[in-house]
């Protein structure tokens, strides 16, 4: 079977003679356990080559390859690699190429970059003595390194505006894209004095604020911590008003949104922050100047990775945080091991919002709150769906209403926030039942006053624990979900901290052990070694973690 490479460019910088590069490559068709890689740079005249030695990065989703064959692939990565190129080569014109070697398999090819975005990262630079030029010839990456006097760095930096001039007019102003044209010029009329201000800008989703990030926004603002920071959120969303008392509001979407983004120093998300939190022009901006990204980026969670993976879209190469934190020492060995990050890149300070876990039920609440599933993505499949068809047997098994009667309990169902965009108003099932949505009522809110948590693969599992109360897990669809929408987590099922079954009968039993205070059943939560406590302090460490870095 023919050999061959697979690359993928997925850090790439130039900055004066610096440059950076990380990403994965390996060869295809052969088990890459302990592969070697380098860097090289061939000189185009001499045929001399310096090589830069690359560190394995294991990546755990390559594992199985493509699926299709069962050749490893896990040791494919490579972490950032930072070379000044004046202690490398001499003057010159490089091609530069990735080599891997697998026993007695090599494999050498070109960097090769046909996206003209990546290339921008490479832009024409200068430094002390040398003019450095980075060009592409069939997508094939090349440097030329070369001293030059004065004016020959000169006509370098007016090749890269050239350069910017052309792309900002070709790809915004052809395109009709004139909110992104307009910000070049904002953004020049306006750096230095935004980037002054040392502004930190808060989000969570453009319509959301009951997060981590809107705890530490409060916990800044209330204490009056930093002088210029922002919350982004759209004014028309049901949770503006419990952030608007506190001030410094940006409407999500409007010129501000986009120049914060650009100037700020610190941009802070509980949740994906290019999902959430960017503009259209924003990233139009950047995909012509990447080198104005200069903020620092921390990741707040939402969650607690434990009962599934995240697919790998936190891997170091791919998220550019300047730090997250996370909510056990557990968590942070499970990141530095699988997902590229080194020990001073993770704080272990739990989540901002436990702050406010202050146990305020009265023994008569039950929380019924699963995930959502990723192959859902219409009203019609949820109508179809065994998601569906399980949580309304459940709230309506009979049995269930008889001990919500006796007991004097009653359910409150929460579906995910993906979800509930499919979800039609749905008639009423039971007086002891209630279907909530968001805008209605906060999770945190539900959370507090609930006893018990019926949920199956959520990380707000976590939090309930935190206040030491009972948890369900029901996981009836634990092959499909693991397979098509997470990987298995680190904690496996029988180190969960609570009751774990796939059975409504066996859900409904617990409701029934909950209802009568069984004491084994009541004390399973209290003993999670996956969290850190340290009520009323979580905002302070991760405040202090966010200024250490």
């Amino acid at each position: 079977m023919k050999v061959f490479m697979i690359q993928s460019i997925q850090v790439l910088s130039l900055s004066g003679e610096t440059l950076k590069i990380g990403g994965v490559v390996y060869i295809a068709n052969v088990d890459n356990t302990g592969s070697i890689k380098h860097l090289d740079f061939v000189n185009r005249s001499t045929g001399q080559i310096y090589t830069v030695p690359l560190v394995t990065s294991v990546k755990p989703e390559l594992a199985e390859g493509d699926h299709d064959s069962h050749y490893d692939y896990s040791d494919g990565g490579f972490f950032i690699t930072t070379i000044e190129l004046s202690k490398l080569i001499p003057d010159g014109d490089y091609g530069v190429s990735l080599t891997v070697q697998v026993g007695d398999v090599v494999v050498s090819e070109p960097i090769r970059l046909f996206e003209y975005t990546w290339q921008l990262h490479t832009k024409p630079s200068v430094s002390g003595t040398h003019s450095i030029i980075p060009y592409y010839v069939k997508g094939e990456m090349r440097i030329r390194f070369r001293q030059a006097g004065k004016l020959g760095r000169t006509g370098t930096i007016l090749r890269r505006v050239l350069r910017n001039g052309i792309f900002e007019t070709a790809m915004l102003v052809n395109r009709r894209q004139w909110k992104a044209y307009l910000l070049f010029h904002l953004y020049r009329l306006n750096e230095k004095r935004l980037r002054g201000k040392q502004i930190w800008l808060f989000g969570e989703r453009a319509d959301t604020a009951q997060d981590n990030s809107f705890q530490m926004y409060k916990y800044v603002r209330e204490n009056q911590l930093v002088e210029n920071c922002y919350y982004v959120i759209d004014k028309k969303s049901a949770d503006y008003r419990r952030v608007a008392e506190l001030g410094n509001i940006i409407q999500f979407g409007t010129f501000k949104h986009t120049l914060y983004l650009l100037t700020c120093a610190k941009s802070i998300n509980a949740y994906a922050e290019r999902i959430n939190m960017h503009t259209r022009e924003y990233v139009q901006v950047l995909k012509c100047h990447p080198e104005w990204l200069q903020n620092h980026k921390y990741y707040l969670r939402h969650g607690v990775t434990g009962l599934s993976r995240i697919d790998y879209a936190l891997n170091k190469l791919r998220t550019g945080f300047s730090l997250f934190v996370v909510s056990s020492q557990f968590e942070k060995d499970h990141y530095i091991a699988e997902y590229g990050y080194d020990d001073q890149d993770i704080a272990v300070t739990g989540l901002a919002r436990w702050d406010q876990l202050i146990n305020k039920g009265i023994g008569d609440t039950i929380l019924l709150m699963p995930t959502w599933r990723r192959w859902i993505r219409s009203k019609q499949q949820l109508s179809d769906s065994e998601f569906m068809q399980r949580y309304m047997s459940l709230l309506r098994n009979a049995t269930l209403h008889d001990i919500l009667e006796t007991h004097d309990l009653n359910l409150v169902f929460y579906p995910h926030y993906h979800i509930q965009q499919f979800m039609d108003d749905m008639p009423e099932i039971h007086p002891r039942i209630q279907i909530i949505r968001q805008g209605q009522e906060t999770v945190q809110s539900l959370l507090l006053r609930s006893d018990l948590l019926v949920t199956d693969y959520s990380s707000v599992a976590f939090d309930f624990s935190y206040m030491q109360k009972p948890v369900i897990f029901y996981q009836f669809d634990y092959d499909k979900f693991h397979d098509e929408h997470n990987k298995p987590g680190p904690i496996s099922q029988n180190k969960l901290f609570g009751e774990v079954t796939r059975d409504e009968d066996a859900v409904v039993d617990g409701v029934r052990r909950f209802a009568n205070k069984d004491g084994a059943f009541m004390s399973a939560a209290k003993d999670n070694p996956y969290i850190f406590r340290a009520p009323g302090q979580h905002r302070r460490l991760v405040y202090e973690a966010i200024l250490a870095r």
